[in-house]
């Protein structure tokens, strides 16, 4: 699992619950600690070490928690930061 390796230490997966679920119509994020900015083409969220930034399209949020999130639209690029 090198790949999960590379973004364990960003995601703290296993301590802080954080997932990040990504499919052709969109993304879930679960153990976020809110949303930073959202646009039609652009959605930052904010996690417990740094942030994750999804950039796309005809992004519109269809559930919504006080850590999670369901995001549909066409997922372009996403970055951790």
């Amino acid at each position: 699992m090198v790949f999960l390796e590379d973004f364990k230490d960003k995601l703290d997966i296993g301590t802080s619950g954080t997932r990040i679920i990504i499919s052709e119509g969109g993304l879930y994020v679960e153990g976020h600690k809110g949303i930073g900015e959202f646009r039609g083409d652009s959605i930052t969220f904010y996690l417990k070490k740094g942030e994750l930034k999804v950039s796309g399209g005809g992004f519109k949020i269809t559930c919504i928690s006080h850590d999670s999130a369901c995001v549909k639209g066409k997922i372009k690029s996403v970055e951790f930061e």
